[in-house]
């Protein structure tokens, strides 16, 4: 075990063991039969004739899975008390109040046998002899209960034998091992109470190490950071200058501030607190600084996506310990969808909130939560280097490699767009809000990631496809296979589109009677822009670009840039517009994909390959 976080993940492993050697034990018909009819007596007697050698197995993995728990709480809980009190000494010498030479730290600090620091050690061990005592003991009752219970729902309704012994354990299995009962009448699951144990040892451990310093320091003043998002039990006592009486020996007489017992009783350092204190020096300090900030690390979830992983363990738990498969699909299906659910929950921001604001950044993650999980991950991985220079922008839109950043008009591109004319269903939607930004964005990613690989051009120009592959002659003479870039793939499969629209109509002109030479390459450029034409304008505004970077401005349906600037596609690749227009349209526009992967299938492959290496 490396870390406290490895005996949450035990403990959720012995809960799933537990429940799979139940599920096991109760069942070991080849076949499902029929409640009524079924001889349960019998199969209550077989199951209570088991019970000792299901007890025993249970006991034996218990104490397998945790074999090292105990080293791991010793050796943790003391590294956690050098740790406070190597900070606290630091802090001394930083602050002035003690000189380098005078460190308080050496092998007689450490040495001493500090009886607190062993009590919290042993309190510890016992808590979780405890857990383990309560938790087989639920399984061993639990058992018990469902043999009979199934009974119950067999003359109750059950069809089945496995519909029946599924009934009686639902409630158990959604609960799951919740057999830690607090003072207040509060159960809880011995994962989350472990964890938690775990963490608060950790953490008196550490408060302890620190006190300890300070009353070699001869100095029991210390300040309670503060930071935004604090719980109710926190807020009041939060920012504050204390005399810590709890572990640094400190009194009344000891100064004007309050006891930090007062604030601990009222809630300060509950389980799962954020709060932590440093030392205090008054007439070195000028006033309180904050110099342990929010911690926004392992568990920075909120309230909302804690309440999210609880349900979907209780799924997962449901999955594992049901008999019949369509409830083992229907909650493995349930656990999914929450893991997705948590998932969108922890979408990054970046500086949007920063540059744009909270009512547009939140429009924007509410969208990217909605992604698939590739560009979820890719969002994650780049957001925080995006940078957006310029949000009053009045020229186009765009993403400049040289500034390295994104320029956009907020107010123009936060709301749909209509487009010039009005068309058959009058005036039609020709850019849905922040898709400028999505674009925009899918350049500025795509330049972070070619950068980071220490590549001048755009991603579309060197990433070669692990599917797709062309020939070309090695330094040798030699032929090789290579794999296609985004930009080769574009191209190909627009000139292959064109090619067979050329052979379609010269084989329709020859029907007719007409000579096949007739039909030209303008003809069909009008051809195929006037089927993008008829297409809506959000369906064929990325394909229009791309037939018109293809061309040089010869297709086109609504979309192009060499209408708007004169010359584009000498100085710009379709690949990297394709690239942001596929990643803009996976975002944002469902209609727009869909023709994407009609007209550019292989591409699309190309662009999901990038999207993949960029998750990592």
């Amino acid at each position: 075990m490396q870390n406290e976080y490895d005996i949450k993940t035990i403990m959720e492993e012995i809960e799933q063991d537990l429940i799979v050697r139940m599920k096991r034990t109760l069942w070991s018909h080849k076949e499902d039969e029929k409640a009524k009819g079924f001889d349960w007596p019998q199969w209550q007697a077989l199951k209570i004739k088991q019970f000792e050698e299901y007890k025993n197995a249970n006991k034996e993995m218990f104490n397998e899975k945790t074999k090292g728990l105990n080293r791991y709480i010793y050796k943790h809980i003391k590294d956690q008390f050098k740790e406070g009190a190597s900070k606290t000494n630091k802090e001394a010498i930083k602050a002035g109040f003690i000189k380098k030479e005078d460190s308080q730290l050496g092998g007689s600090f450490f040495g001493l046998n500090h009886r607190k620091l062993d009590a919290l050690i042993k309190s510890t061990k016992n808590d979780m002899k405890d857990v383990k005592y309560a938790t087989l003991r639920m399984a061993n009752d639990q058992y018990r209960q469902i043999i009979y219970k199934a009974q119950v729902f067999a003359n109750t309704g059950a069809g089945t034998v496995k519909q029946a012994i599924d009934m009686a354990s639902k409630d158990f299995l959604a609960r799951g091992f919740n057999c830690i009962e607090y003072s207040n009448g509060s159960r809880h699951n011995i994962a989350d109470y472990c964890d938690m144990a775990i963490r608060t040892a950790n953490k008196r451990a550490n408060l302890m190490g620190e006190g300890e310093m300070r009353k070699k320091l001869g100095n029991s003043l210390v300040y309670v950071s503060k930071h935004g998002g604090a719980c109710d039990k926190c807020t009041p006592w939060e920012g504050r200058v204390y005399i810590d009486d709890v572990w640094s020996g400190g009194t009344e007489k000891d100064g004007k501030y309050p006891l930090l017992s007062t604030a601990i009783s009222g809630g300060l350092f509950h389980p799962r607190c954020h709060h932590g204190v440093s030392t205090y020096y008054e007439g070195i300090n000028d006033e309180p600084e904050e110099v342990i900030k929010a911690k926004h690390n392992h568990n920075k979830e909120d309230k909302y996506t804690q309440y999210l992983q609880q349900r979907q363990k209780q799924y997962e738990r449901l999955a594992i310990g049901s008999l019949l498969p369509e409830n083992v699909l229907k909650y493995q299906n349930k656990a999914k969808e929450l893991q997705n659910q948590i998932e969108s929950s922890k979408i990054e921001k970046g500086q949007l909130e920063k540059k744009l604001g909270k009512e547009h950044t939140d429009k924007i993650i509410e969208t990217i939560s909605r992604t698939p999980d590739n560009i979820k991950k890719v969002w994650n991985n780049f957001i925080n280097n995006v940078n957006i220079n310029d949000i009053n922008y009045k020229g186009t839109a765009h993403y400049s490699w040289t500034n390295n950043g994104i320029y956009i008009d907020l107010d123009e591109i936060s709301k749909n767009r209509l487009d010039e004319f009005v068309g058959k269903e009058g005036k039609e939607i020709y850019k849905k809000a922040y898709g400028t930004l999505y674009h925009e964005t899918g350049h500025h990613i795509s330049a972070i990631f070619s950068r980071k690989n220490q590549k001048n051009i755009d991603v579309s120009e060197w990433f070669e496809s692990k599917k797709y592959f062309k020939e070309q002659f090695a330094k040798n003479g030699s032929k090789i296979k290579v794999g296609q870039t985004l930009d080769e793939m574009i191209r190909q499969e627009g000139w292959e589109y064109i090619d067979n629209t050329l052979k379609e109509m010269r084989a329709l002109a020859k029907e007719k009677g007409s000579m096949a030479t007739s039909i030209n390459a303008t003809q069909v450029y009008q051809k195929i822009s006037k089927d993008l034409q008829s297409m809506s304008i959000l369906e064929q505004q990325d394909i229009s670009d791309m037939f018109d970077g293809i061309t040089n401005g010869k297709i086109w349906g609504y979309t192009q840039h060499s209408y708007s600037t004169k010359n584009y596609w000498k100085k710009h690749r379709v690949g990297s517009e394709a690239f942001a227009e596929m990643f803009d349209a996976t975002i944002n526009n469902p209609e727009s994909l869909k023709r994407i992967k009609e007209y550019f299938p292989k591409s699309y492959e190309i662009f999901e390959e990038i999207i993949i290496d960029m998750g990592g």
